[in-house]
């Protein structure tokens, strides 16, 4: 597949090298056009500093629970892991049940991590303290 990318979108690239593969991953800020099979990167707006400097929206790597719970408690954040066993081809499942400040729930598998809380603070607590766990774009 060929990728046509403005050159102002090109230049912006900031590389990072995943650990455990031969891969190099960057965030694109621009808007993707799929046309008779012809894939192109625009960018709508110029990219303003503030939205150069964004927290990760994607990370890659499974968080260890067990660090993830003593990275949590070091912010205040209480904590206890229910570890399940699923289908044969995902493995087990890890739920982090969080108890303090408020009730959340974080759902650790081999192919996603999902946070569900009510509590918009807690959610970007842990959604920090995952990224501290893993690698993100």
């Amino acid at each position: 597949m060929d990728l046509e990318i403005a050159s102002n979108l090109a230049t912006q690239f900031s590389w990072r090298k995943l650990d455990h593969d031969d891969v190099d991953i960057t965030r694109l800020e621009g808007q993707l056009f799929i046309d008779h099979g012809k894939h192109q990167v625009l960018s709508g707006n110029k990219v303003s500093e503030m939205a150069s400097r964004k927290k990760p929206l994607l990370h890659w790597g499974v968080p260890d629970v067990e660090k993830l719970l003593t990275v949590l408690s070091k912010m205040g954040v209480k904590g206890s892991v229910e570890r399940c066993m699923s289908d044969a081809e995902s493995g087990s499942d890890e739920i982090v049940h969080i108890h303090e400040p408020s009730k959340a729930l974080i759902e650790v598998r081999a192919t996603r991590t999902v946070i569900s809380a009510r509590d918009e603070q807690l959610a970007s607590l842990i959604f920090e303290a995952i990224g501290t766990l893993t690698g993100g774009i």
